[in-house]
């Protein structure tokens, strides 16, 4: 349960970052019009989930290929985090690691490879590589809070509720979520 909880942490925290370093604040989905009907809608809603997603994914890919080169870490790390989304861990990590080689002073893309490595099991990269991340910009709310879950998948229970207990402080909001409901639950149960 850990495991697929981390998962899908990982894989949202991915997600939002880049979607935000790549196309901004929210307010520009917000702002967007509903595509209009087709002809033949009927077949278009009977698409499943995991189609359209495919499909966004893919325009998403596209769109970042127009906007930026290959020399630019931008474009190696939406690619990464596609790869995540999907699944393709090796991937993510091999296109994370481009961006950070191509840009070591990025703090968001040592905090992407982070979770992939962390994803893929590989905690003491992935700690290496969050400290990184935190020693470019050591009062991010974020980073914090991925460091915490990160040390509290891999047993250092202790050091990761200081780290989320950091996050919270600085009102990052999973941060208190984490520890305004699921802390205080694993604490009744006796889990440590």
């Amino acid at each position: 349960m850990k495991t697929r909880n981390f998962r899908v942490f990982s894989i949202c925290f991915v997600f939002v970052c880049i979607q935000l370093i790549v196309f901004g604040p929210l307010a520009t989905a917000v702002d967007a019009k509903p595509a209009e009907p087709s002809p033949g809608s009927e077949q278009s809603t009977s698409r499943s989930t995991s189609e359209k997603s495919q499909q966004l994914s893919q325009k998403q890919t596209e769109s970042s290929q127009e906007r930026f080169s290959k020399d630019e870490p931008r474009y190696w790390t939406e690619k990464g985090g596609l790869y995540l989304a999907y699944g393709n861990i090796d991937a993510a990590v091999a296109h994370f690691e481009k961006a950070v080689v191509l840009d070591p002073e990025n703090a968001g893309a040592h905090c992407n490879l982070a979770l992939a490595y962390a994803e893929n099991r590989n905690f003491e990269k992935a700690l290496d590589a969050m400290g990184q991340a935190l020693s470019l910009e050591p009062q991010n709310g974020r980073y914090l809070h991925a460091r915490g879950w990160i040390r509290v998948q891999t047993g250092q229970r202790q050091k990761g509720i200081a780290d989320i207990e950091k996050a919270s402080e600085k009102g990052h909001p999973d941060a208190v979520r984490y520890l305004d409901r699921i802390a205080p639950r694993q604490i009744r149960e006796g889990r440590q």
